[in-house]
This record gives structure tokens, sequence and C-alpha cells, in this order.
């Protein structure tokens, strides 16, 4: 959490307009555990308890403080996610200067703290769950529209101007686009390049600085002016544009924070607040020159992968709402709006996956059925009677090389199979593949 400075809390109450009597409240809160108002009244000049009541209503009106408790137990504290909505609003050049806070990452115990709360935790499980069902797995059609999307949102959350389209062409076919700089689309090659490595090997990748830097490697491949930049932690100062936050240049200490952000990421049992830990945390260190945030967004789908969940593409994210909650987290440790945004970012991708699982669902019984229709059809004729057991015939074809289809596609399948039969015509089954005479001799053994 922020240290808040004199000036920084003079700024915030400026900029919301607050009387002297609720600034001190405010100062008083903020360097304290919560306080009952017999505690406030006792350390403020306030006239009477029914006037700090009156300041205490107004001030939790405006969010700017919570209470907790009943009747003369109740606590006042700040609300430390609109004091910093509010801080986060202004001018970053009067927003006092903030460095690196490695106690950020020591305080964080795996599986006790939490930058993604336990509601989002259950959502995004939830989401994923409902798109990749248990015994299933993340197929090719999935992984192709991760990796388009995701180096798509991806570079467009760095200024890359290339559409979808455009995007798609470059990755499946090695298109640039004419209308486009060669650097927008390397930035675009190097995205995918990352993306095919976490889903291809996401089972083998370790959590550790080596992948980190070698991940970091591709994404930077040919982007930096300094080749020798390509996953090499940094030995130069660098700025945060629109941000007081000012990030360690050590490299020692950059190391080190590396290696200890690898270790807890580890730790953490949850593979969504894993994911995000390595998101935030390698994207505030900023242990390279540049293309922090895009590793960090890399980063952060090795722990879904691993655990055969849908991944986050960013695609749809909402943009200002996704830098805004960077800057708040580097600024003051805050995780409310990135939280959001990562979880509204998480829904657009799985409705994306779903739609390509269905697509692929759909494509699965469609044409096992056109295969099996024909065989039925000429097994009737050629023992020249009608099948006993439909059912039964279609199963067994179905066991024949695929094996790999669920217990619930296969009974889709089967039902089907059984209603083209039932509705076919000589149209129709022209349109099967059978030939009309076929048809008519089936019709006449059927009837």
């Amino acid at each position: 959490m922020r240290h808040y400075t004199n000036n920084d809390l003079q700024q915030v109450a400026d900029s919301i307009g607050l009387s002297p009597e609720e600034r001190a409240i405010l100062y008083l809160l903020l360097n304290s555990p919560p306080l009952k108002s017999s505690d406030l009244l006792a350390r403020l000049n306030i006239g009477s308890r029914q006037q700090l009541l009156r300041l205490m209503k107004k001030m939790l009106n405006n969010g700017l403080i919570t209470k907790t408790g009943q009747g003369p137990s109740v606590k006042y504290q700040v609300n430390n996610v609109s004091m910093a909505h509010f801080f986060m609003a202004l001018d970053y050049l009067n927003r006092s200067i903030c460095r690196y806070d490695s106690s950020r990452l020591s305080d964080y115990k795996p599986n006790q703290h939490n930058l993604l709360e336990q509601d989002i935790q259950q959502e995004m499980r939830m989401l994923s769950n409902a798109t990749i069902q248990k015994g299933e797995t993340l197929n090719d059609r999935i992984f192709k529209r991760m990796i388009i999307d995701f180096s798509w949102s991806s570079s467009k959350l760095e200024g890359n101007t290339y559409t979808i389209g455009e995007t798609e062409e470059l990755i499946q076919k090695s298109t640039r686009s004419d209308k486009r700089t060669p650097y927008e689309a390397l930035m675009i090659e190097n995205h995918a390049n990352a993306a095919k490595y976490i889903v291809q090997y996401s089972k083998d990748i370790k959590i550790t600085p080596i992948e980190i830097r070698g991940l970091h490697g591709m994404l930077a491949n040919g982007l930096l002016s300094n080749q020798q930049g390509c996953g090499t932690i940094r030995s130069t100062i660098i700025e945060i544009g629109q941000s007081a936050y000012h990030p360690a240049s050590n490299p020692s200490v950059l190391q080190i924070q590396l290696e200890e952000i690898c270790k807890k990421a580890v730790a953490i049992h949850n593979p969504f607040e894993q994911s995000l830990f390595l998101m935030l945390h390698i994207s505030y260190l900023q242990p390279f020159i540049d293309i922090n945030k895009r590793t960090g967004r890399v980063s952060a789908n090795i722990p879904l992968l691993k655990n055969n969940l849908c991944p986050v593409s960013f695609y749809g994210i909402d943009e200002k709402m996704y830098i805004n909650g960077i800057l708040e987290f580097y600024e003051t440790g805050e995780t409310h709006t990135i939280s959001r945004a990562f979880l509204d970012s998480y829904r657009t991708s799985v409705q994306r996956y779903r739609t390509a699982l269905n697509q692929v669902h759909n494509l699965d019984v469609d044409m096992l059925s056109s295969r099996i229709v024909p065989l039925l059809i000429n097994t009737v004729i050629s023992h020249n009677k009608r099948l006993s057991q439909p059912r039964q015939f279609i199963t067994e074809q179905l066991k024949r090389g695929h094996n790999t289809l669920s217990s619930e596609i296969r009974e889709e399948i089967v039902q089907n199979v059984l209603q083209i039969i039932k509705n076919l015509d000589e149209i129709k089954a022209i349109g099967a593949g059978i030939p009309l005479e076929h048809f008519k001799k089936y019709k006449k053994i059927m009837n």
C-alpha cells in the first residue's frame, strides 16, 4: 500500500473539496487502525458527536471512508480503493514520486494474500469450466484463436494499428499489410511466436527467470535499438510515461526481485491468482529496457495453460481501464481496477473460445454423421433387409477410429443420424452423396 505524503493528501483534499474538519479525519484515519467515533472525537477538535457524524456521513457517501460493525461498535477506516482512485485522478505531475517497493513482494504470502478478489477467482473458474468440460482438452481451434486474438490485442495495447483481419492474414499466411509499418508487423509476429511457444510447451515450462527472460527475448527480437537487450536484465534507468512511478535501476536488485517473483508465483495454488500475480509483478518490476508489460501478459497465460484452463487473450479489454489499472498498481498497490479489466477481458476471451469449440463440436457431429448415413444405407442394400438395431450399427461405426469422442458427442451423432435417416427423401439423399437408384432400393427394402 502506498504511503501518501502530506502533499498527496493536500492534493486529494483540494480536488474533492474537503473541509478542514474532513481533512483532519482523513489524515487521522490514514495513519491509524479503524477507529470508533469516540476515538475520533477524543483526538480531533470537533465540537460535538452530532457534528462528527454529519461529517462522517458525507465522507461515507463520497466513498472516501467505510465503516464496519453496528451501534456503539462501529469503526471507521479509509476506503483504500476510493483513495487510490481519487489520487490517480490527479495530474501525474502533481503526484509525489514513488519508487519500487520491494515490500509488496516480500510481504505477499502465497495462498494467504490475494491480488485477485475471491469472487473474481470463482467467476473466472466458472467461466472456464463452462467452456472446457471436465475430461476435455484444449484443441487446435482454441489455440489458433488464442494466438491470433492475443497477438492482436496485446499489440494493440502498445499502439499497434493492425486490424484483427490483417493480424490473421499475417499469422496464418505471412502476408504483411502494406498499410502498416514493418515494426508493427514484427511486433505481431513476435507475439505469435511467444504465444505458440507457451501453447506448445506449457506442460514443460517452469516459471523461472530463465523462461521469463527467454519470453522477453522472443517478444523483443528485432524491436530494440540494441539487440543485446533481448532477454537481458537492464542496467539503465527507465521512466514510465504519464506516471510518477520510478522503477528500480540496480541490475542486482532487478535480478533478485525477478527470482523472488518466480518463486512466489510457483507457490500460488490458484492459477488465476498466479496469472494476475505474474502479469502485475513483472510489469511493476520492469526488469528489461522495454517490452515489460508484453512479457507480463504472455507470462500470465502459463498458469492457465498448465491447468488446461481457457487462456486470456486480452481481446476486448477496456484499454483505458487496463492502463489506469496498471498505473494504479504501480503507484498505490491497489488491484481493484486492473482486476476488473482482467475479468472483463477473460469473459470476452472465453466467449470467443466457446464459439470456436461449438464450431468444432458441430463440425464433428455433421462430418461423422455424413459418413455414417451412406454406410448404413449401403449395409441395408447389401444385406437386402432392414437393420434391426440401427442405433447399435451407428455406435459400432463410431468406435472405429473415434475413441477420443466424448459420450455426449457420440449420443448426439447417433440421434443426428437417426433423424437424418427418418427424414431422408430423394433430394436429401442426393445431397448426402447417395445415388438416386441406391436410395430407391433402400426405400423399397425399408417399406
